[in-house]
């Protein structure tokens, strides 16, 4: 028995001592290094080690253990009763009957509720690190089941030892509390495509049980507020809304449950708009990554294939030597880059350029990195570096194109920006945006910010609408006055009459699938408007809050739309004949058309800065300034209402955005 025991210790030792050989000096550092920062801890990892040490079949598990306990230290969560009492809140919301609209409203509210306190709990709680408190029983559970669906699941014949460990291993994806979520979301979910290995073209595929799987995760609406921390699983699994980050977290998990390789890739900021995007990629059996979205976009559909990105990176569970936070030293850098657990792999979805930036000699900074931003609407966001060398360059690897970046560092937690502009066209050419301030040009502006598909596409919904009118209440004798026949792309628009009898009663009829969708509607007389004589009503319910009376208040953002799809009506009672001349009228509209009686203030980029060219009121539908520099990158400000501004340069007599 003694001898026994002997052998099995040898059997450990040589094990761990081969394995630690066989991948170079630098590994046996890193897990040696583990297991120092594990202190008190150091036991129950070693207890893993020895678990699979002692069998000489395990040999794989010991790997994987090693591999997980070596890349543990910086993984950890925040523990407070904030975070504990906002969770138990959420979740008795997400066990109520609200459509999308309802429960986004009510999130809102708890999370404005919790606002400050999250902000506040997670820089007083208390930081658990796995190192330090990761148990055996759990580190060993999670192994067994990895590598069981790795090696028996039938979704997994063509991943590697080194894909199981980045695309199925991990048992954290971010700085969620730790739960036992692999066994019950397997229960769950994997029942739900084993159907697949009775078709011989989806036997084994990764690809069809990805997509079928998808189809389960049910993704509904958008909610955007996070928390400083990761939600755990069980708030995915009650989770009624949520964004892409929710969802592509949660179809992260389920899949890895279910033993399909799955992983998480996302740019940090869009470049040409707000906020940031998170998706899935599913690692096929032909070897390549296949991209999805959890509960939303099914692999192998085109996934934003118009947009731009000028950076994606990967969320590891393992430690990047490459990464800037491996790098920094005490050099303080960007909290959106400062992790050591994201790996670039923008050279998967575009070819990209490398941009080289001179560092102006009157720049005196003592840091070792400089950064390239892009522009998130409202401030620069930095979503690449590189190191500066002695004689002052950088090079910044792998950038997409047709966007524009700003050279910047980061100094006091804060973005200074150190050379001009950049811009980096469709065909990959790197273009300096250097302000002359010599020649001028002539400016004719019409909007502070671009025209996104989404709230366009609702400007569609008036074409076709008629304007009818009549003597008769119920519109027994009528006629048509008018038809809208163009798309006015969220702008005013007029529309003639084509009478010049009088009517007592005017009817805006919505076109078939219009949803009565209207922000504005105003009738004139000769140049009067004169809707506000008459009695509006409609024949139809509204969504929320979006009565008819919206399309009278004056208000661009706010809107009536009917419940019901097609036949509804908005009819205005003038309590006598009237004659008509024209309509004006507005789709709904994002409210970034420049608008008389606001106040706009125009800046363009010199001297490292945005610098002014004054703020007035406008008196018209469009902004005219004569005597503005060329080459240079603007921004038009609305000091009177409204959140979302869009940098632009001026090219052919229009706005170009960027």
């Amino acid at each position: 028995m003694q001898l026994s025991r002997v052998k099995r210790r040898f059997i450990f030792l040589l094990s761990v001592w081969v394995l630690l050989s066989c991948s170079g000096g630098d590994k046996e550092t890193m897990l040696e290094s583990a297991l120092r920062l594990a202190g008190s801890n150091r036991s129950e990892l070693e207890k893993v080690l020895k678990h699979y040490g002692e069998k000489a079949g395990d040999s794989l598990k010991l790997r994987s253990a090693i591999f997980l306990i070596e890349n543990m230290p910086h993984h950890y969560t925040v523990e407070s009763d904030v975070f504990d009492d906002y969770y138990r809140q959420a979740d008795s919301l997400f066990s109520l009957s609200y459509g999308p609209t309802g429960m986004r409203d009510r999130l809102d509210s708890l999370y404005k509720k919790f606002s400050s306190a999250l902000g506040h709990a997670f820089h007083e709680g208390v930081m658990r690190k796995d190192i330090e408190h990761m148990t055996a029983e759990y580190l060993i559970r999670n192994i067994d089941h990895a590598y069981y669906k790795w090696r028996e699941g039938p979704w997994t014949k063509h991943v590697t030892f080194e894909d199981f460990c980045e695309y199925i291993l991990p048992y954290r994806f971010g700085t969620e509390n730790i739960e036992d979520w692999r066994e019950r979301l397997e229960e769950k979910f994997s029942e739900r495509i084993d159907w697949l290995n009775d078709y011989d073209q989806k036997r084994h595929s990764a690809y069809w049980s990805t997509l079928h799987l998808n189809h389960e995760l049910d993704k509904r609406g958008a909610y955007t507020p996070s928390l400083p921390i990761d939600h755990p699983v069980s708030y995915y699994e009650s989770m009624k809304i949520g964004d892409c980050k929710d969802y592509a977290v949660y179809a992260l998990f389920v899949m890895r449950a279910c033993g399909i390789p799955v992983c998480v890739d996302y740019t940090p900021q869009w470049p040409n708009r707000g906020k940031r995007h998170i998706w899935n990629v599913v690692l096929n059996n032909n070897g390549k990554d296949v991209v999805f979205l959890g509960g939303d976009i099914d692999p192998g559909y085109p996934h934003y294939p118009a947009d731009k990105f000028a950076k994606i990176f990967r969320r590891t569970y393992a430690f990047q030597k490459n990464s800037l936070f491996a790098m920094k030293g005490d050099e303080k850098i960007p909290p959106n880059l400062d992790t050591p657990f994201i790996k670039d792999v923008s050279e998967k979805y575009f070819e990209g350029t490398d941009v080289d930036v001179e560092i102006p000699r009157n720049v005196k900074t003592s840091n070792r990195f400089a950064y390239l931003a892009v522009f998130d609407n409202r401030g620069w966001v930095p979503v690449q570096w590189g190191e500066i060398s002695r004689g002052g360059n950088v090079k910044f690897e792998k950038m997409g194109s047709s966007i524009v970046y700003l050279p910047v560092l980061y100094e006091n937690k804060s973005v200074e920006g150190i050379s001009p502009p950049i811009l980096v066209n469709d065909t990959g050419k790197v273009i300096p945006l250097v302000t002359d301030t010599i020649n001028r040009q002539r400016l004719v502006l019409k909007r502070k910010f671009p025209k996104f598909t989404g709230v366009l596409d609702y400007s569609k919904r008036v074409v076709g609408a008629r304007i009818v009118a009549s003597n008769y209440e119920h519109f027994k004798d009528s006629t048509i006055a008018g038809i809208i026949r163009r798309n006015p792309l969220m702008e005013y628009d007029t529309l003639n009459i084509n009478t010049d009898e009088k009517y007592r009663y005017w009817k805006y009829l919505s076109p078939d699938s219009g949803f009565c969708d209207i922000a504005e509607l105003k009738f004139f007389q000769d140049k009067a408007d004169i809707s506000g004589e008459a009695r509006v009503t409609t024949n139809g319910k509204h969504f929320g809050r979006r009565t008819v009376e919206c399309a009278f208040d004056g208000d661009e953002l706010t809107y009536h739309q009917s419940v019901s799809p097609s036949g509804g009506w908005i009819m205005l009672d003038f309590g006598k004949p009237v004659r008509i001349d024209h309509i004006k009228y507005l789709p709904r509209n994002d409210d970034n058309n420049v608008k008389p009686g606001d106040t706009y203030e125009l800046l363009y980029w010199g001297d490292n800065h945005w610098r002014s060219m004054g703020a007035f009121v406008s008196d018209a539908d469009s902004l005219v300034y004569d005597n503005a520099p060329t080459n240079a990158l603007f921004l038009l400000r609305n000091h009177t209402r409204g959140s979302e501004e869009r940098i632009f340069t001026y090219e052919d007599g229009k706005q170009a955005w960027w």
